[in-house]
């Protein structure tokens, strides 16, 4: 049986308004940026194709984080990402080898996720995977809140085209199959938004160490 190949995506292109404008896909997070930390999470997941899409002072993030130990890795500059997530999202998938089968998308401020769960929720995509032949969505969700990362099955038999805005691929959940997993996971829903969320990160950080 051929390999089942599986993308990753870390949206990653937005202004953080709400921090000041700073960017804070560079903002330090023990001895690695925010944005490091979710790239090297996928480069140790060894999946097929990884995307991380860019936006906002993307020249500086390009030379503040590497992507170097993973040659399935590139980078995807969004000239047009004050025009919202879906831009950078249909970008990523635009940009998706034909070969890959399902595609999972994280969010590039999430830097607390744990291995566990992604590999629960890749499970769980390719076992339906093997039964379903319609589009599907696989995502976490902790203390019944949903989050990322999101596994996207049979992505290629989407209609992406009405999705606007800012909020990705979440305007297509009423259309396709949505299955929800709860996990022992804070990080699927913890985002680096606010000061006072950098000030957690960096607490829960020292807590973990």
């Amino acid at each position: 049986m051929e390999r089942h190949r599986i993308a990753a995506v870390i949206l990653a292109a937005g202004t953080s308004n709400r921090l000041g404008r700073k960017a804070k896909q560079l903002l330090p997070l023990g001895e690695r940026r925010i944005l490091q930390h979710v790239i090297d999470l996928t480069i140790q997941q060894e999946f097929d194709q990884i995307l991380v899409v860019i936006g906002y002072q993307a020249k500086r993030v390009q030379k503040m984080i590497s992507l170097q130990g993973a040659r399935q890795a590139n980078w995807l500059v969004n000239d047009q990402y004050r025009d919202g997530q879906s831009k950078s999202f249909l970008m990523a998938l635009a940009h998706i080898n034909p070969m890959i089968q399902s595609v999972m998308f994280f969010l590039g401020d999430q830097p607390f996720i744990k291995h566990q769960t992604i590999e629960q929720i890749k499970a769980s995509g390719l076992k339906r995977q093997l039964k379903e032949e319609k589009p599907f969505v696989v995502r976490p969700s902790y203390n019944g809140k949903v989050g990322h990362p999101i596994y996207w099955g049979n992505h290629h038999c989407i209609d992406f085209e009405s999705v606007t805005g800012d909020e990705g691929g979440r305007s297509l959940f009423k259309f396709i199959k949505v299955e929800q997993i709860e996990v022992e996971d804070f990080g699927v829903g913890f985002d680096i938004d606010t000061p006072k969320d950098y000030q957690e990160a960096l607490a829960h950080l020292e807590r973990v160490q």
